[in-house]
């Protein structure tokens, strides 16, 4: 068998060329490297393959993995965009509250500073009843006009029946009665 391969090769040297090959041994130590390299080369390539089948198999899996990391931080953002949310109008609604609230204080502190209108009005009453009042002591006591001071008193006593100067007129009308009662008597005695 050594033999004929040596003169196989031999005859595809000489076509092709090249000078002979003088010794068999050395022919046969040539075909046994050339036989090992291919087989190196085909066990190095069945491993290369397996090693790339295991690359690709591991780089896959880690893109599930991944993938599955990037899920669930995914639905943790969601989780925390959502409460974010809700925190934020929980947050708007205590701080719109606490404007109201300001407002409202505002408010009552502008409602404060308007004199009170029943009181203005009263203090009003008071002193226009007060005025006719003394237009009518000026008519009894100075004037000595005592019919148009009586009118006058009789006209605070009409309009202002509950103030406290009508009263004071109900007072002097009462004091002007008796006035003239105590002359008489002065005069009698």
């Amino acid at each position: 068998m050594d033999e004929r391969l040596t003169q196989l090769l031999q005859d595809a040297d000489r076509t092709a060329g090249q000078p002979q090959v003088p010794d068999a041994a050395i022919l046969a130590g040539l075909v046994r490297r050339r036989y090992h390299r291919r087989r190196i080369r085909r066990t190095a390539m069945g491993l290369c393959a397996a090693a790339m089948i295991a690359i690709v198999a591991t780089m896959v899996i880690t893109i599930q993995v991944q993938q599955r990391r990037i899920d669930r931080m995914q639905r943790q953002i969601a989780d925390l965009t959502e409460k974010t949310d809700a925190t934020v109008a929980f947050v708007q609604r205590i701080l719109n509250e606490h404007e109201g609230q300001q407002r409202l204080t505002r408010s009552n502190q502008r409602l404060a500073a308007i004199p009170d209108p029943m009181g203005e009005i009263q203090a009003r009453v008071d002193q226009t009843a007060f005025t006719m009042l003394y237009q009518a002591d000026l008519l009894y006591k100075q004037l000595k006009l005592k019919d148009s001071a009586v009118e006058a008193y009789q006209r605070v006593i009409e309009l202002f029946p509950d103030n406290r100067w009508a009263q004071t007129a109900k007072e002097r009308l009462k004091e002007m009665d008796e006035q003239p009662k105590s002359k008489t008597k002065g005069n009698v005695s």
